[in-house]
């Protein structure tokens, strides 16, 4: 079910390492070990203790003094003494810095990355070698192994391409990245970015925006994430006997709304209710317990398990199933529409969830049987389904579209395993085929608009410009042997290279525009200039009929014939020919979404090329039906994705999304109770 986490500051909390009070105890390391900062820096305090200024690292004790000694950028080596706790829980290393490391002070766990010293242990290369394991993944699996000798990592190998997994969850309305992210992490691509507006298009009520696709590689890649504070998204979430215990439990729901006993049963604590539903479902009880935490926030505050939402009181829907916006309904209220019984009375998973208990039971049910059971037993393949899913189809069973979930819910899940690390944990970490040679997040700050706005040649702009078009063609008259082209860059920050003066030989002259962003991403725009030769006198075509050609032909009526279309395009001082899917010309039959209509000027010399979108049309057989209904429902479902001229279509109202209103606008449609407009 796609999930999209709603809370405007979900991501601060999510990266935030989870509110705990047991003891930090990392057997398997013994102190001092070398580290380096992770993070893009670290600020250094004299002690565990509290401050004044806002910004600074973990939220510290209230009742010991600590000044900021120090700031240390990512990279910088420190050596670490020893690990405490200050009064929330945090843990903080105390380290040594600079010089000799000479100096000294504690940093915040979450900021710096151990690195253990490993000694050649030829079991543990023929094992890495065994599991097939490629020489980028070994490395950081080393100074894992010289951390904690006893852990186990498996390589599960991915069926499909890095290439191929890599697009299915790249593209507008697939993953996303919060308004609060770092400009460099959003995209501009086609249906991301309303430049009307000058903003970007929300994918979900709290601002989430559609990612740049090298985030999206970044988080799909685990070889960012094979380290002590990440590497947990490939453990197992399965419920484990032998480590998940109330005592235990108890001590991670400290200082949060679920430490003491259940709203509507003075009898039940929430760890005896957790701890029960983790042995029926499971599903490890900490898993569930951070999922709760991250749904309804540390002190509880999610409408969701309020029991006062008008028309669903006394409802709860503790891990917000089901619970996006759809229709009419805000997520909270579908959410709770679904655990009142989704509107048919349904019972599965102990529903309706008319208490606190049956609420968490029924949703850990829920969540074992719908993720743990089939595969999906890991954060990582659990928002990534790439890996032997044994129900759903691959890539299409996601549980949060938020890209950065993953990584800010493994050091939750890894800070509740804490006292076990010296036993032999399982890590079942994906490996895929034809991978790059690494991927990296853009430069902080960077901005990723690799676009022109508009070309000129000469003293004319180019009609119909498209900063998504990349390829233009003119015809000049013999007389015009040169010119002068004009690019104007979409950003300030972008870079633009091959415009300029040209001469002009006869015949065509290619001319390249390249435009660079400042992240790095590049664009190619192609004019092709045609010089007549001397005494040439061809007119050119002209559309002098009503449809609109900006992007594509559009405004033409569904269920229009071939020669009716030509009549109305109206050319004039050329010729037309309209050329189906199967790349033959049509000249009876209906025109469809995604034929091609060829103009040519009289002397049969190709003159420009347009393509056709009829709104509704999502198949391109030229009528609106309930097979294009179908095609949406998939593409909602990401069972079968839409691009190109088929995605235009399938946007019948225009709000640059493809969404269960489309399908009803359809519905409407072919029981013709509103016509869709052209």
């Amino acid at each position: 079910m796609k999930r999209i986490f709603k809370k405007a500051m979900a991501l601060i909390c999510c990266m935030a390492i989870f509110i705990v009070q047991f003891g930090f105890n990392s057997h398997a390391v013994t102190y001092p070990v070398m580290g380096v900062i992770s993070a893009a820096e670290a600020n250094i305090y004299s002690q565990p203790g509290y401050i004044t200024s806002s910004g600074h690292d973990g939220r510290l004790d209230k009742t010991k003094p600590s000044n900021k000694l120090a700031t240390l950028k990512k990279g910088a080596k420190v050596k670490i003494f020893g690990a405490e706790k200050d009064g929330d829980g945090d843990v903080w290393y105390k380290i040594g810095y600079g010089t000799d490391y000479a100096s000294s002070g504690y940093a915040i766990k979450s900021r710096v990355e151990l690195t253990g010293e490993y000694i050649e242990d030829a079991e543990f290369e023929a094992w890495l070698t065994e599991q097939g394991f490629p020489e980028s993944y070994k490395e950081p699996l080393r100074n894992l192994h010289a951390l904690y000798p006893n852990w186990i990592f498996y390589a599960d190998h991915i069926t499909d391409k890095w290439s191929t997994v890599l697009s299915k969850y790249t593209g507008v309305d697939n993953k996303v990245v919060h308004n609060s992210s770092d400009i460099s992490w959003k995209s501009y691509e086609k249906g991301a970015y309303d430049w009307s507006e000058g903003k970007w298009y929300s994918f979900d009520t709290g601002g989430w925006y559609a990612p740049d696709d090298r985030v999206v590689a970044y988080h799909l890649d685990p070889r960012n994430f094979l380290s002590t504070a990440h590497i947990f998204m490939f453990f197992s979430q399965s419920y484990n006997s032998e480590t998940d215990n109330l005592d235990t439990l108890s001590k991670f729901l400290k200082g949060t709304f679920m430490e003491g006993n259940l709203p509507d049963n003075a009898e039940k604590t929430y760890a005896e209710a957790l701890m029960e539903a983790a042995e029926k479902s499971k599903v490890s009880p900490y898993v569930l317990a951070s999922i709760i935490r991250q749904e309804q926030g540390t002190k509880g505050t999610g409408a969701s398990i309020s029991g006062t939402v008008e028309g669903y009181k006394g409802y709860y829907n503790y891990l917000n199933v089901g619970a996006y916006a759809e229709g009419n309904m805000t997520a909270v209220q579908r959410g709770l529409w679904w655990a009142k019984g989704a509107g048919t009375g349904a019972t599965t998973y102990s529903r309706p969830w008319n208490s606190h208990e049956k609420a968490i039971k029924g949703g850990a049910e829920w969540y074992g049987e719908g993720y743990i059971a089939i595969g999906q037993n890991t954060l990582f393949y659990k928002n990534f389904n790439i890996y032997k899913n044994t129900k759903h189809k691959l890539y299409t069973h996601q549980y949060a579209t938020n890209i950065a979930d993953t990584k800010s819910s493994a050091a939750t899940l890894g800070q509740a395993y804490v006292d076990f690390y010296d036993e032999a944990l399982s890590f079942h970490i994906p490996v895929y085929k034809d991978m790059p040679e690494k991927t990296s997040l853009p430069k902080t700050g960077t901005n990723n608009d690799r676009f022109l706005k508009g070309i000129t040649v000469g003293d004319t702009a180019i009609k119909n410009f498209d900063r998504y078009t990349y390829e233009y063609e003119l015809i000049v008259p013999n007389s015009t042997d040169k010119v002068e082209v004009k690019a104007t860059k979409s950003n300030a920050a972008s870079t633009v290279t091959g415009d300029g003066n040209y001469n002009l030989v006869v015949g065509d002259n290619e001319i390249k525009i390249n435009v660079t962003s400042s992240s790095g991403l590049k664009s190619t725009y192609t004019v092709n200039i045609y010089r007549e030769a001397s005494g040439e006198t061809l007119l050119v075509p002209e559309i002098t009929g009503d449809y609109k050609t900006d992007t594509y032909i559009a405004g033409v009526q569904p269920q229009t014939t071939v020669e009716s279309f030509k009549t109305k395009l109206g050319v004039i001082n050329g010729i037309v020919k309209v050329i189906g899917s199967d790349d033959t010309e049509k000249t009876t039959g209906y025109v469809g979404t995604g034929d091609k209509v060829y103009i040519y000027k009289t002397n049969n010399e190709l003159y420009i090329t347009h393509v056709v979108a009829i709104l509704g049309d999502t198949n391109g057989d030229g009528k609106i039906n309930s097979t294009d209904r179908l095609r949406i429902r998939k593409h909602i479902l990401k069972e079968k994705v839409l691009e190109g001229v088929y995605l235009f279509a399938g946007d019948t109202n225009k709000d640059g999304r493809v969404n269960s209103t489309d399908r009803l606008r359809i519905r409407k449609h072919i029981l013709k109770e509103k016509f869709i407009e052209q």
